[in-house]
C-alpha cells in the first residue's frame, strides 16, 4: 500500500510537472488557438489578396475602357480629317467654278455693250434718214435696186442686233443668277470648312490627352 502511494505520488508530481511544462491546451470546436490564429491570417491575407486582384482587374477595365476611348477619338480625328480634306477640295472647286462663271460674265457683258453701241448707232442713222431725204438719195442713186437692198439689209442688221441683245441680256441674266448661287455655296463650304476645322482640333487635343491619361493607368497598373 505504502508503495502504492508511493506511485501514485510520483505520478502526480510528473503530472504537476508536465501540466506546468506544458500550459493546458484548451479547445474550440476540435480546434487549437495556434491553429485558430493561422487559419485568421490566412483569410485576412486572402482578403488581402482579393482586395488587390479586385484593383488590379478594375485598373485593367479602366485601362482597357480608356483604350477603347482613344481608338474611337483617333477614328473621329480619321474621319475629319478626310472630311476636312474633302470639302476643302469642293471649296476650291466652287472657287475654280465662281472664277469661271466671274470671266463669263464679264465676257457676256462686255459683248452687250458692244453690240448695244453698233445697234444704237444704225439705228440712229436710220432715224436721221427721213422720208425726204431717203427719196432723193434714191432718186440721186444711179442703182435703185441697190439702193432698197442697202437700206433692207441695214435693216435686218439692227433687227439681228436687238434680237442678238436680247439673247446676251437672257444669258447674262442666266449666269448671273448662277454666279449668285455659287456665291452661296460658296460661303456654305467654306463655313463646313470651318466647322469640320474646329471638330478635327478638337478631337486631337481630345486624342492628346487620352493619349497621357492611357499612360499613366498603365503606369498605375503596372506599379500595382
Amino acid at each position: 500500500r505504502v508503495l502504492f502511494r508511493s506511485k501514485l505520488v510520483a505520478l502526480g508530481l510528473m503530472g504537476c510537472f508536465l501540466l506546468e511544462g506544458f500550459p493546458a491546451i484548451e479547445t474550440v470546436h476540435g480546434q487549437t488557438p495556434a491553429l485558430i490564429a493561422l487559419r485568421n491570417k490566412q483569410s485576412a491575407l486572402h482578403n488581402k489578396l482579393e482586395v488587390t486582384r479586385q484593383k488590379k482587374l478594375a485598373i485593367v477595365r479602366k485601362e482597357s475602357f480608356a483604350k477603347g476611348h482613344l481608338n474611337t477619338l483617333k477614328n473621329s480625328v480619321s474621319k475629319t480629317g478626310v472630311q476636312l480634306d474633302s470639302t476643302r477640295e469642293r471649296l476650291e472647286d466652287s472657287q475654280q467654278k465662281l472664277k469661271r462663271l466671274g470671266n463669263e460674265l464679264k465676257d457676256l457683258e462686255q459683248d452687250f455693250t458692244t453690240r448695244k453701241a453698233a445697234t444704237m448707232q444704225r439705228m440712229r442713222y436710220l432715224q436721221q434718214q427721213g422720208p425726204e431725204p431717203w427719196w432723193s438719195t434714191m432718186l440721186a442713186s444711179a442703182d435703185m435696186n441697190d439702193a432698197f437692198d442697202r437700206q433692207y439689209q441695214l435693216t435686218r442688221i439692227v433687227e439681228r442686233d436687238r434680237s442678238a441683245l436680247v439673247d446676251l441680256k437672257k444669258r447674262a441674266e442666266v449666269i448671273g443668277r448662277k454666279k449668285d448661287d455659287m456665291e452661296d455655296q460658296k460661303t456654305q463650304i467654306a463655313l463646313l470648312a470651318e466647322q469640320l476645322a474646329d471638330k478635327h482640333s478638337e478631337f486631337q487635343q481630345a486624342a492628346a490627352m487620352q493619349v497621357s491619361f492611357v499612360q499613366r493607368v498603365s503606369q498605375i497598373g503596372r506599379a500595382s
